[in-house]
């Protein structure tokens, strides 16, 4: 069983990063996108699904801050 840690969400609201506790205790990140559509209004995965084995909740943050565009500070795009 996997379990919620951390979730971000960017400013819109419509797009989140999800960080996981496997029950082995180590942890991955998911991104997701709110489908405004009307047959759907429900949060889907990007595809972009990490498939990553961080020994703590902070590398796997760490890591999804370095690879989601949006997760990224003005001054990292430099």
């Amino acid at each position: 069983m996997e379990i919620e840690e951390k979730v971000i969400y960017d400013e819109s609201q419509k797009r989140r990063v999800i960080i996981y506790r496997r029950e082995s205790g180590t942890f991955y990140y998911e991104e997701e996108y709110f489908s405004d559509d009307p047959f759907e209004m429900c949060w889907i995965p990007t595809g972009r699904r990490v498939i990553g084995f961080y020994d703590t909740k902070e590398r796997a943050e760490s890591e999804a801050r370095a690879n989601i565009y949006w997760l990224k500070t003005p001054e990292e795009f430099s």
